[in-house]
């Protein structure tokens, strides 16, 4: 069977898993054709997570032909491989948005046993060092982002928030990213990670993180006219910065061609109350400041 199986293309190698998985009992022959790889370096498991049919039925075959624990090993080996472009079939689910091939792939894994694989598994970056959460923000797939959060449990907090930090060849976060296409919710779901976090100084260096162009993501929410994004953005910084002189920095901060939040806001949404709410936070910044150093010298 294995080298009628070779003579097969990538459709038809997909059609035949569908049309025939039935009829095959021989576990270690399906394994090895699901691991071969064609000339872009895909295996089936690519090649099913980027097509539009009906996938759910043959993604448990596939996975479901290295059931058993001797063959663990081996399964999460497959699931690590690499296209060309060094993307996992994670990283093409996730950016499909095809939400159930993700919970399935993460399912593989034991969340005790498997921990430290599972982690590795959603660290890997693509060739424009992306990771699934990168392409699941930047698509708007916002289940697929809390799938992939949610992996982490709160003993694993320091490993999630350097996830989270992870920049793309662009420099651009997954916050960058879902506050690019004005997706609130994710950008939500992102900074939430930080409720249970007592030391905000994480929070407050995930917010300050600059993109290439040197943008802050108060610079996209503000150049793509997003007001809700501004006011959470804003308010969770606000809120976790005791220090306040941080807070003047990070909307005094200016991007590559020297342009503030508030100036890209005037600039490109002159109607808009955006850059009003990020003078009126300045100012209330500027005056905390001031009744800080005054009553630092006693003069208050």
């Amino acid at each position: 069977m294995q080298k009628a199986l070779q003579k097969l293309n990538d459709e038809e190698r997909v059609n035949f898993a569908i049309n025939e998985f039935n009829t095959i009992e021989e576990n270690e022959e399906l394994i090895e054709f699901f691991m071969k790889e064609n000339q872009k370096k895909e295996t089936v498991l690519h090649i099913i997570a980027s097509t539009k049919r009906e996938k759910e039925k043959i993604v448990n075959f596939v996975l479901n032909a290295f059931a058993g624990k001797d063959k663990k090993k081996k399964l999460i080996e497959f699931l690590m491989k690499e296209n060309q472009h060094k993307e996992t079939a994670l990283h093409i689910a996730s950016k499909k948005g095809y939400e159930n091939i993700v919970n399935h792939l993460l399912n593989v894994f034991d969340k005790k046993e498997d921990k430290t694989k599972i982690i590795e598994f959603l660290m890997k970056e693509d060739k424009d060092e992306r990771t699934a959460l990168h392409l699941a923000s930047k698509n708007g797939h916002q289940e697929i982002v809390n799938s992939l959060l949610n992996v982490f449990d709160k003993k694993e907090n320091e490993a999630l928030i350097e996830y989270l930090m992870k920049q793309d060849v662009d420099k651009r976060t997954a916050l960058d990213l879902a506050a690019r296409i004005g997706n609130e919710k994710i950008v939500n779901s992102l900074l939430k990670v930080f409720d249970d976090t007592e030391d905000k100084t994480k929070l407050i260096e995930f917010l300050m993180k600059e993109n290439k162009w040197e943008e802050t993501v108060l610079h996209v929410a503000s150049k793509t006219g997003n007001q809700k994004i501004v006011d959470t953005v804003l308010t969770v910084f606000d809120t976790a910065a005791e220090d306040k002189t941080k807070l003047t920095e990070f909307l005094m901060k200016k991007n590559k061609n020297k342009k503030t939040a508030f100036d890209l806001a005037k600039m490109l949404f002159p109607d808009h109350d955006i850059a009003n709410t990020i003078v009126v936070t300045l100012l209330g910044s500027l005056l905390y400041c001031l009744q800080w150093y005054l009553k630092l010298k006693g003069l208050r």
